[in-house]
């Protein structure tokens, strides 16, 4: 998914495609997948912001402090925050498309 070359070697993706079989999502697999595909990905544009804006305000002791205040903000995401998320991806899909795979940050 990250676009290394070192993962769409042609080895690497026959190892990878005897693994996944048919679920690989490569940028050399049938579909090839978007090179921007985190842009499409919920987890990449949304979560993983907010996580970084709300858990590292906080200074924490131990890993255990800091897993807990992850576990405990993700679980504070309402469904009308997710469904306000996928719904929005209908828009990014299309702007996406609209750019033809560039960069799409600034659509949106």
């Amino acid at each position: 998914r990250d676009g290394a070359t070192t993962h769409t070697t042609a080895g690497v993706l026959a190892h990878l495609r005897e693994f996944y079989d048919d679920r690989l999502i490569s940028l050399r697999s049938v579909p090839e997948y978007p090179s921007r595909y985190p842009d499409l990905t919920p987890l990449e544009y949304v979560m993983i912001p907010h996580l970084k804006n709300t858990i590292f305000k906080t200074s924490f002791e131990t890993i255990q402090e800091l897993r807990r205040s992850i576990a405990e903000e993700c679980t504070s995401i309402t469904p009308e925050s997710k469904r306000h998320v996928f719904n929005n991806m209908k828009k990014r899909d299309n702007s996406y498309l609209a750019v033809e795979g560039q960069h799409l940050e600034h659509l949106l």
